[in-house]
Order: structure tokens, then C-alpha cells, then sequence
């Protein structure tokens, strides 16, 4: 029988060893914080409930609760602030309610307000063309030749001369019809 080779000794660099230390304690610290809120929040370990959940698990279940990634038409339409409202008081009741979710409920907050700037930016910016595009045209209305001497017939193919009779909601209701924005 050959004699069993000894196993070779990894060798870290400082780094590596003080990343893989640093790693270990913070793994230590959630272990023994995840145990006393098991602890505190009930005395028998076995029995599953929503805070003897891991971390990750309890924020994506939050996060699930109030999730802010679905597609929404409009402000007025999605009642945003509504749910702003509805989401701050849920948060300050949960985290009143048990301080072990004190981070979980941080770690929500912090995406769906972060989904929610996103959003809240697109939509915007979407306002902020139309409203580019409506001065564009006003400007460009603005700068027609005057009309003709009364009696001479106005050329068909003359649209600008068309579109400066008309009243300026029609010219707004056109323009968001043209660029797809008239639900």
C-alpha cells in the first residue's frame, strides 16, 4: 500500500486571506443576529415563520409586496403617490412591528424608490419632448407668412395656413395623437 501524499497548502495572498476573514466574520454576525431574532421573536427554533426566514428570502417576499418594476401607463392613471403614501406607512408599521426587518424594509424601500426615480425620470422626459415638439410647432405657426388679401383663395397644400386657424387644443390633441401618446 502507498503512503497517502499530503494535501498541498493554498497559498492566499494577504488579500485573499483578509477578504476570506472579513467574509467569515460578516457570515458569523448575520448567523448570530438571524438566531436571536428567532429567538426573541419565538422560543421554538423548529417552527418556520416569515422572521426565521433568511434576509434574502423575507426582502424578496417584501419586495414582492410592493413591487414597482410593472409597466404603468401614466402618473394619474397609476395613483403612484397613492402608493408612495400606502408603502411609507406600511414600512413604518413593519419596522415598528419587529426590528429584526429594520434592514429588510431599508433594502426595499431603497429599490422600489429606486425603480420609481427610473420611472418617474422616463415619464418626464416623455413630457418634456412633447412639450419640445408643441413649442417646435408653435414657433414654426408663428413664423407663417401672413395670410393672403381677402378674396384670393388659400392653396389646398398649404398646411401650416391650415393648422394656424385651428385653436390650439386641437393642435395639442393632434400633436399627441401623432406621437403616439393619446391613450
Amino acid at each position: 500500500m502507498e503512503p497517502l501524499s499530503k494535501p498541498r497548502k493554498r497559498r492566499l495572498s494577504k488579500d485573499g486571506s483578509e477578504h476570506r476573514d472579513q467574509r467569515h466574520e460578516l457570515e458569523k454576525k448575520r448567523t448570530k443576529i438571524s438566531f436571536q431574532c428567532r429567538r426573541n421573536h419565538n422560543r421554538d427554533l423548529h417552527k418556520t415563520t416569515f422572521l426565521t426566514l433568511p434576509h434574502e428570502l423575507r426582502q424578496q417576499i417584501l419586495l414582492d409586496t410592493y413591487d414597482a418594476a410593472e409597466p404603468l401607463p401614466n402618473l394619474s392613471d397609476a395613483n403612484l403617490w397613492t402608493r408612495h403614501r400606502e408603502l411609507y406607512e406600511w414600512a413604518v408599521t413593519l419596522r415598528s412591528a419587529e426590528m429584526c426587518l429594520y434592514d429588510d424594509i431599508y433594502y426595499v424601500l431603497t429599490r422600489w424608490f429606486k425603480e420609481f426615480g427610473a420611472w418617474h425620470d422616463l415619464e418626464m422626459q416623455k413630457v418634456n419632448d412633447l412639450n419640445a415638439k408643441i413649442n417646435e410647432l408653435t414657433e414654426s405657426l408663428s413664423s407663417v407668412p401672413p395670410a393672403p388679401p381677402i378674396g384670393t383663395p388659400l392653396p389646398f397644400v398649404n398646411m401650416l395656413g391650415i393648422l394656424m386657424l385651428m385653436e390650439r387644443s386641437e393642435l395639442l390633441e393632434r400633436v399627441r395623437r401623432i406621437m403616439g401618446l393619446d391613450g
